[in-house]
Parts: structure tokens; sequence; C-alpha cells
């Protein structure tokens, strides 16, 4: 049914039930939703709707998309995975990924490294390994896009963590924030990035708050905010 609703702008898959899909008749062909703007699904591992829905559904003007882990999630490399990201990923800017974890040493994150438009992330509900693996991948390695080098994430200019237990690779963090003003444009000044935790009590180093004051005195753009407010020691 949901191919044939060609004018939805939002579409929210929240309890699945573990997919009760007897008798049920999926796509065997790629549809468009032209319209919809924001996607959230509810993954398992191996579902019977997860893979119509991941190789067919083309969705354009997709602004917005939550992805909920639920069981096992497949390996960083299945095929159905990349091409279902491929279709919109110069039109996603808000990505939202609920209960990320790491599995055999296999991160979902990887499946999102080369979405150029992406300007904000969030984390809810995610493991403290997934959390350092996003953060280790934002603060040090690139990846090739159109055959031209880039940054994860290019355009990345907010990431809001919730349900955090207090543990951050603060170096890394830092170097994050550094990359995110300095590349591709070159200029520390024009670039922007903020930080928010939420949900938790986050104790930050003095070595980290040395280096972002340092930052703001060079005059970036970057903002550290806790639990909605900015923190009191960052310099404005």
């Amino acid at each position: 049914m949901l191919e044939q609703c060609t004018n939805l702008i939002e579409f929210r898959l929240r309890d699945p039930v573990v997919f009760r899909v007897e008798g049920v008749q999926f796509p065997s062909s790629p549809f468009v939703l032209p319209c919809l703007e924001l996607f959230e699904w509810p993954v398992y591992h191996n579902s019977e709707a997860d893979r119509p829905m991941l190789q067919y559904a083309r969705m354009p003007a997709l602004q917005t998309l939550i992805w909920n882990r639920l069981g096992v999630f497949d390996a960083p490399s299945d095929a159905l995975s990349n091409t279902f990201f491929d279709h919109f990923s110069s039109t996603l800017t808000t990505l939202q990924i609920e209960g990320g974890i790491i599995r055999s040493g296999l991160s979902m994150f990887s499946h999102f490294l080369t979405l150029s438009g992406v300007k904000h992330l969030i984390l809810e509900g995610c493991s403290d390994h997934f959390i350092d693996d996003v953060f280790s991948k934002l603060a040090s390695e690139v990846c090739t896009f159109e055959n031209r080098e880039m940054l994860v994430l290019p355009k990345l200019q907010s990431i809001w963590i919730g349900d955090i237990d207090g543990h951050l690779d603060q170096r890394k963090v830092l170097q994050t924030f550094r990359r995110r003003c300095s590349w591709p444009i070159g200029s520390l000044k024009e670039n922007s990035f903020r930080l928010e935790v939420t949900e938790g009590d986050v104790y930050w180093t003095p070595e980290f708050r040395t280096g972002l004051n340092k930052m703001v005195e060079e005059g970036c753009k970057v903002e550290l905010w806790e639990n909605s407010k900015p923190v009191g020691w960052l310099s404005r």
C-alpha cells in the first residue's frame, strides 16, 4: 500500500510487532515516493519487510531519516542497504540513529559515511562503543565520493546525543570540532559546529576545555551544550 501513497510527506513505523507479514504483498520492482520528506523505519535482521523496502524504495525528496535498530543488523557491506542510501544521499540533511551498536566488530554507522548532505546527526540510545566509533570516524577518517576525497559527513554542523552515561573519548571529540571547523573550506572562521549531550553528566577534562576555548579565541564558531543549555565555561 505504501507504494501507492505518492503524496505522502511523512512516514513513521515505530512498533512493527516483529513485522507480521502473512498475506502481505511486497513490492517487486522500484517505486517512488516523490514527496516523502521524513522516513522512520525499524530495521530487523533479514526481515521480509526490510528487504523490499531497502531494495525498491526511492525517496528523492527525503530530508530526515530515523533509522531504528531492532534485533540484529546486517553487515555494513549489505548491498541492499547501500542501494537504499544511494537514492537520497544528496537530499538528506538530518540523520537520526536509534539503538546503534557494534556487533562482531561491525558498525551500522558505516552505511552513512558518504551521505554528502547531512548537517545534523542525532544519536539516541546508542551504545558507548557505537558513539566512540562515530567520533573515531568523524575525527580521523576520510572517504571517497564521486572520485574525490572528503570528510565523513562533510557538511555536518551538529551532533545531539541522548542517554549518555558520561563516557566520551574527549580527544576524539575535540579533534572532531577541529576538523569540522577547518575542512574542506580551509578557514576556521567560515565553518561552525555544535555538540549537545543530554540526560547525562559529562566531566569535561581541563585539556578539552582549554582546546575548545582556544578554538573560540582563534575565531571558530563552536558550541557545546548540556541538557539544553550552553556550558558556562566556554568563551563566547
